[in-house]
Parts: C-alpha cells; sequence; structure tokens
C-alpha cells in the first residue's frame, strides 16, 4: 500500500472522533503474505543486540541536531 502513512493518520483520526475503531483497517488491507522470524538466526540477533543498542544510543544526540 503506497498510502500506508495517510491511511493510518485518517483511519487514527476516524477513531479519535468516534467514527470508527481501529478494525476499519481492515476494509482497506489484505494480508498476502506473512513473514515469520527464522531460528536458527535468533543467537545472532540476541549476540549482536547489544551493540546496535549501544550504537543507537551513542547516536541519539546527533538525531536531536538534525
Amino acid at each position: 500500500l503506497e498510502e500506508a502513512t495517510s491511511m493510518g493518520a485518517a483511519v487514527t483520526a476516524g477513531v479519535g472522533i468516534g467514527a470508527f475503531g481501529f478494525d476499519a483497517v481492515d476494509r482497506f488491507v489484505t494480508v498476502q503474505r506473512e513473514t515469520h522470524p527464522t531460528l536458527a538466526n535468533t543467537e545472532q540477533y540476541r549476540r549482536l543486540a547489544p551493540y546496535f543498542e549501544e550504537i543507537y544510543q551513542a547516536l541519539c544526540p546527533i538525531f536531536e541536531t538534525i
């Protein structure tokens, strides 16, 4: 869906004014396929996660300036 951001904003606004619930999304979106994690990669992700977190935290001050 190319307009996902706009649709999300519209649905959120509709929910906010009580026009409908978040289940309204089901009228616009159909699931074509699902992707599940590869269990064989779990340990590698677990090992690398602390590095990602450290890098992210180091960049937070930069995010604020841009």
